[in-house]
């Protein structure tokens, strides 16, 4: 049987003609009509780079070099622009990353599914045309969904809008690039449940690029792993995962985060003491309702749940970024004072401004609270990226610079600047692959071990809270709803939320 996309040799250069290595080089690989194949690797491997070949949207900045891209028998990696149009959307649909830059927001998701369907050939789609491309990817509410804007949805229903404008032409093929590691667990199963649906009852084709090898084990017929541009190995997912023959794909399982292990911590000497917390913003959304928790000096107390249950607005309390409506935070028996707290945000290629040089990121706290002479500011920074693993020439170059692992320690190292007692890490690892996540995770451990602050960590990854925090909190809709030693919490969940959180968790079987 002829498959439906055929990939032989590929490779793709950025930049000048000659120089560097390429970024895609001689990659092969095949997808047959209705199968799932995932493409995993680390950051730089050039999953997403495949990706956009494979979808006519390279930058202007890459050429492909080499090899053969067949579509439906048709061959089409020399196609011009106008050609790719006709085929993209139609034939070829593609989901990026994040929805958040994907969607446009000034305009209604209204407007931009109805683009969508005048490029699939529905020159004046109806009410009813849209509201069926959103009813097919599982919103319940299509026509109120349909007059809002980005910014009113969770990250679950953005992404599910643009899942609807990618289907909406009943593509051939979906590629799917990262589309649910900005999402939590349970979100991130409904999505996939709805590609996959997708997939068997349309006969859709999926290349699901991730980084998540759980994601890839529970969702994919096949597997196709990637390192420096190259296809290292592929086969049905069972077998890729389940008995590896490259080292590269051993040392990613390898990597995926592993349980602590010893018996649970004893409580020690609490440091940060939220009580009785409760936050309402304009407009009368409660965020955070009646929240108490500790934080024992030099721990770790992982904080998770769905997106929208308070995770971050308690983030931004304990940082001091929002004020509470009621209720205290109390460090060492006191409000929180300037630079005891410090903050990682999740997005490393959002969270440092692109226009200053490492350096003055990172000594930017110590600007601010006025520490030191410049000199001792200098010496400071050196001895920071010394601490995390950074050169110090680093210090000169701009984060567009550096990889996304780089630029997180960067944002480790700028909150280590005033020596602070706690920091609170919001997602600090999701947006990063699994080899990248393991080395952010044992550079956090080791810095505790040196320093002794605590770290109040926020996830929707149970792996990685299990992985990291000796205790743990779990959230919804606000509230606190279990909490205790990780390991106990994880083994014997009591409450319902707890227990859907886990089931949520990819890995566990074919069609979870």
């Amino acid at each position: 049987m002829t498959p439906l996309l055929a990939v032989r040799g590929l490779t793709v250069r950025y930049g000048p003609p000659g120089r560097g290595r390429p970024a895609v080089d001689g990659a092969d690989l095949t997808i047959d009509a209705g199968e799932i194949v995932a493409v995993v690797g680390e950051s730089g491997s050039g999953k997403s780079t495949l990706a956009h070949a494979l979808a006519g949207l390279l930058p202007a900045t890459a050429r492909v070099t080499g090899g053969v891209v067949t579509f439906g028998g048709e061959r089409v990696d020399g196609l011009r622009e106008r050609a790719w149009r006709r085929l993209r959307g139609r034939r070829i649909a593609f989901v990026p990353q994040d929805p958040g830059t994907a969607l446009n927001p000034l305009m209604t998701v209204r407007a931009q599914l109805a683009e969508a369907l005048r490029l699939t050939g529905t020159p004046r789609p109806g009410e009813d045309a849209l509201e069926e491309a959103l009813g097919r990817v599982g919103i319940p509410d299509p026509a109120a969904v349909l007059c809002r804007y980005p910014h009113q949805l969770s990250g679950g229903f953005r992404q599910r809008v643009l899942l609807g404008m990618a289907l909406a032409g009943r593509p051939a093929l979906l590629i799917a690039d990262e589309p649910t590691s900005a999402l939590d667990t349970t979100v991130q199963k409904t999505v996939l449940d709805l590609v996959q649906k997708v997939a068997a009852r349309d006969g859709t084709s999926v290349l699901l690029i991730t980084h998540d090898l759980g994601v890839a084990a529970d969702r994919a017929d096949r597997v196709a792993v990637m390192t420096e541009g190259r296809v290292v190995e592929e086969g049905p997912a069972e077998q890729v995962l389940g008995s590896p023959q490259a080292a590269y794909t051993r040392l990613l399982l390898r990597s995926a985060p592993q349980p602590l292990t010893g018996p649970a911590p004893a409580p020690g000497e609490p440091l940060l003491v939220v009580r009785d917390l409760r936050k309402v913003y304009p407009g009368g959304t409660v965020a955070v309702e009646s929240a108490s928790f500790t934080l024992d000096r030099s721990g770790t107390l992982g904080l998770v749940g769905a997106s929208g249950s308070g995770k971050s607005t308690i983030a931004r309390v304990v940082t001091g970024l929002v004020e509470p409506t009621s209720g205290s935070v109390l460090l060492d028996g006191a409000p929180v004072r300037a630079g005891r707290v410090q903050f990682v945000a999740q997005n490393p290629y959002a969270s440092l401004d692109p226009l200053m040089s490492v350096g003055r990121i990172v000594a930017e706290p110590l600007r601010a609270l006025r520490a030191g002479t410049r000199a001792e500011r200098r010496e400071r920074v050196r001895r920071l990226l010394e601490d995390v693993g950074l050169p110090p020439e680093v210090a000169r170059r701009r984060p567009s610079a550096l990889s996304g692992g780089q630029r997180q320690r960067v944002a480790i190292a700028r909150a280590l600047a005033p020596s602070p007692d706690v920091i609170v890490l919001d997602e600090p690892v999701s947006a990063l692959d699994t080899v990248t996540q393991a080395q952010i995770l044992a550079l956090l451990r080791r810095l505790q071990d040196k320093h002794g602050m605590a770290y109040l960590l926020i996830s929707h990854d149970l792996a990685v809270v299990a992985a990291a925090a000796g205790r743990l909190a779990v959230m919804r809709d606000g509230r606190i709803v279990e909490s205790g030693p990780t390991a106990g919490v994880l083994a014997a969940p009591e409450a319902p939320f707890t227990r859907e959180l886990l089931a949520a968790i990819p890995g566990g079987g074919r069609g979870g």
